[in-house]
């Protein structure tokens, strides 16, 4: 006579899940999106603040090179930048569809400038050659009180 095997946890000819093994992979995936989702988005975020960082540091050094050849920087616009020192730098427009379009303004006498970028929901700025990068989500202005035209 054959020996009985011992009871499984599931019957062998049951087909399908448990209601108990459905709710224990819901509750595992559930655990590791609520950890893995704000890691990600931080990620994300940080990644947009990098781009807009690059895309300031390269008008930046363009800017520099202008001022050399013209010793002002009256004229500066992102399509001069553009067209002779960096083709990655690309004029903001209102229906450009670039990343991280530039717009580029000198002040009156041509002796600084102001350069502001986004790139997704950050915004990278600089208010003159001695001045620092700055980020924000929120719209920047200048020193003139000129807000950033790109939306």
């Amino acid at each position: 006579m054959a020996r009985p095997d011992i009871i499984p946890f599931r019957l062998r000819d049951d087909a399908g899940w448990t209601v108990l093994e459905l709710l224990t992979v819901i509750i595992v995936l559930g655990i590791v999106i609520a950890i893995s989702a704000p890691a990600y988005t931080g990620i994300n975020d940080h990644s947009h603040q990098q781009s807009a960082r690059s895309a300031i540091r390269n008008a930046n050094q363009a800017l520099e090179s202008y001022y050399q050849d013209n010793g002002t920087f009256l004229g500066v616009s992102a399509d001069v930048l553009h067209d002779d020192y960096n083709k990655e730098i690309h004029a903001w427009t209102s229906g450009s569809t670039w990343d991280d379009p530039l717009y580029v303004e000198s002040s009156a006498d041509g002796s600084s400038f102001w350069v502001c970028t986004k790139s997704a929901g950050w915004y990278g700025s600089k208010d003159g050659p001695a001045a620092d990068i700055e980020y924000s989500k929120t719209t920047p202005t200048s020193s003139d009180d000129v807000e950033c035209p790109i939306p």
